[in-house]
């Protein structure tokens, strides 16, 4: 009924992807632009998040994600919203910079001042997905800049978004067996080491196992969705 921890992503994504694909059919057999139906998807289901506050199995992600999703497309779909000059770059990094220092899931900016007669958690919605918009723009303006080239760093990019959700899978199934197991061998390490030496483990450990996994087609399959 509420799943909003760990693999929630996957089932949002899953009725996104449903969503979009419908309305891209229905723009096909009413002959009608592909963004009437996908941006009257997008109304809907906001204003059905905001006025009825409807979050069970998980709709409240599914609206929120399904904005974002359609800002990719648009953004593939249209290269004048494609940010590639420096300048812009580095003002908008700078806005995303201060939006995200004052950034908080479930409250307002104390700076922000409440707008008469307009809910505080729509104002929320607006700042939170505001924030995240400026930071599409700013990533993919910088990433065709600087990850697009063959070098070794490049390609390490490249390789781990491929292996990034196995990686996420598998980590969660024995991180705190190696949380307890570092605060058992040095009990007086500082957090910062602690995290650290938790991150290494569990990333070596996580991608070893999932190495193992896509050698096999099944369990590659099964295991990790791969086909």
């Amino acid at each position: 009924m509420y799943p909003d921890s760990y693999f929630w992503f996957l089932w949002v994504l899953f009725w996104i992807c449903c969503i979009f694909t419908f309305c891209k059919w229905l723009s096909d057999k009413l002959e009608i632009e592909e963004l009437v139906p996908i941006s009257m998807a997008c109304v809907a289901l906001m204003g059905i998040m905001v006025a009825l506050d409807v979050r069970v199995f998980g709709f409240q992600f599914l609206a929120y994600y399904f904005l974002f999703y359609t800002l990719g497309y648009c953004i593939h779909r249209f290269p004048i919203l494609q940010v590639k000059k420096n300048v812009m770059l580095a003002t908008l990094g700078m806005v995303w910079l201060f939006m995200a220092w004052f950034w908080n899931m479930h409250e307002l900016p104390s700076w922000m001042p409440a707008i008469p007669h307009v809910p505080s958690t729509l104002l929320q919605y607006a700042y939170r997905g505001f924030t995240a918009a400026i930071a599409i723009f700013v990533l993919l303006g910088v990433a065709p800049k600087t990850l697009n080239g063959k070098s070794l760093l490049n390609k390490s990019f490249a390789h781990l978004g491929v292996v990034s959700l196995g990686l996420y899978v598998v980590h969660l199934s024995f991180i705190g067996w190696i949380k307890d197991s570092i605060q058992a061998l040095i009990p007086a390490i500082s957090d910062s080491l602690a995290i650290v030496l938790l991150f290494v483990a569990s990333f070596a450990s996580s991608y070893i196992i999932v190495k193992l996994l896509t050698m096999n087609k099944w369990a590659s399959r099964i295991m990790l969705g791969k086909i």
